[in-house]
């Protein structure tokens, strides 16, 4: 939806959505989509690590539990 880029709807669903399901999750992102992975570089507000291998790059990371 081009009206919506850049206007932070993504980003917003994107964390509304994860702190909702809390535990370990891992993004995969094939090679070459570096905007998925600049998005979610941004999205995530908590601490993540990065590895890269021939199959693209996973971000890792743990969320806690989600209070009201």
């Amino acid at each position: 939806m081009p009206k919506c880029r850049r206007a932070g709807v993504g980003t917003s669903a994107a964390r509304d959505l994860l702190s909702r399901h809390p535990g370990r999750w891992e993004l995969h992102h094939v090679p070459g989509n570096e905007r998925a992975v600049a998005f979610w570089r941004h999205a995530l507000s908590c601490e993540f690590t990065e590895h890269q291998d021939e199959h693209g790059i996973t971000q890792t990371f743990t969320l806690g539990i989600h209070q009201p």
